[in-house]
């Protein structure tokens, strides 16, 4: 009929109104979004499953090597394994975390560990406004803290370690210090201690180096973002 034609039959030139796309681009956003909701409550369920599976199997057997251990050196190792196999799994089972309560949790099992060795602790950490951590950023920082630690005690032998943290702008910066016997970090050798450290920072999208203190010692300086890499100032 005069006047009718549909909307197939215009010709190439013909404008096409924005309102025809719309709905199925609305529909299509709306179920990524399930979808990607959907997922990850699949993944937060299988993390905690695990995290419970370990913490009631290993953990079990454990404590019962614990109990029968008659060497108290062997009883010392396997109670710190316990602690930590607890804070893996605590690690797994949460997603997320605010980082002023990590920083606590960073702070006691630094003070438990280094006075096992007998070093002193002096702690300052600033969370300032306070952020929340992504399940891998907790999980990173925390392997980095306890290995340079480790470090700290097997090799440095120091009688006290310093750690500052202070969130600004985004990006949490993080010093270690500690009055051993460490020299010249440029002639380490990289092992895979070191390795590990590199590659988890790199993995967090920050930096670290090291450098020798004045008059004895080392110290390790990192720099992580934790806001999304886009929003943190440089």
């Amino acid at each position: 009929m005069p006047g009718w034609a549909l909307v197939d039959t215009l010709p190439s030139h013909a404008p096409v109104r924005p309102v025809d796309r719309v709905p199925d681009r609305v529909t299509r956003t709306g179920d990524e979004a399930r979808v990607a909701e959907a997922f990850e409550q699949g993944r937060c369920t299988e993390r905690t499953r695990l995290a419970q599976d370990l913490h009631d199997d290993i953990g079990a057997r454990l404590l019962t090597l614990i109990v029968r251990a008659r060497d108290p050196a062997l009883a010392e190792a396997l109670r710190e394994t316990l602690r930590d196999l607890k804070s893996l799994t605590r690690s797994l089972s949460a997603s997320r975390m605010r980082l002023s309560e990590a920083g606590s949790d960073w702070q006691a099992d630094a003070a438990r560990r280094l006075a096992e060795a007998d070093i002193s602790l002096h702690w300052n950490f600033d969370a300032g406004p306070d952020m929340t951590l992504e399940s891998g950023q907790w999980q990173g920082l925390s392997r980095v803290l306890r290995e340079l630690l480790s470090n700290a005690i097997a090799h440095a032998r120091p009688r006290s370690v310093c750690v500052k943290g202070l969130l600004r702008d985004g990006w949490l910066s993080l010093t270690i210090d500690d009055d051993g016997v460490g020299r010249n970090p440029e002639h380490w050798a990289c092992g895979m201690g070191l390795s590990g450290v590199r590659r988890r920072v790199r993995d967090l999208g920050g930096i670290v180096s090291w450098q020798e203190r004045s008059p004895s010692g080392i110290r390790c300086m990192l720099r992580v973002p934790l806001a999304d890499p886009a929003h943190a100032s440089s």
